[in-house]
């Protein structure tokens, strides 16, 4: 998956997510930038389920699968949801984060 092709929010996000590693790194705050590097690291992960999601849900509509789409918007809806709980500016703050 690149860049390129995630959700313009996801990236938004990833890039302000990215810079703070970066700031982390420059001011030797390695247990910092590590953390960060997860949340990076999980928000691609959730970014290429989302993906994977949109396209099967695509396939089931095309063959008339409606049971099943309706299931996957369902399971993208709530993956959506758990991308916008994830605020790049306070990425590290445990009350923002689902359990």
């Amino acid at each position: 998956m690149a860049d390129q092709d995630l959700d313009p929010i996801v990236l938004q996000k990833l890039q302000i997510l990215q810079e703070k590693k970066e700031e982390a790194v420059r001011n030797e705050d390695y247990d910092v930038a590590m953390e960060l590097k997860q949340v990076c690291d999980n928000l691609k992960v959730m970014a290429n389920d989302l993906m994977h999601l949109e396209s099967r849900k695509i396939q089931a509509i095309d063959g008339e699968d409606f049971e099943a789409a309706k299931i996957l918007k369902s399971e993208i809806l709530k993956l959506k949801k758990q991308i916008e709980i994830i605020d790049p500016h306070h990425p590290l703050n445990r009350n923002a984060h689902p359990s």
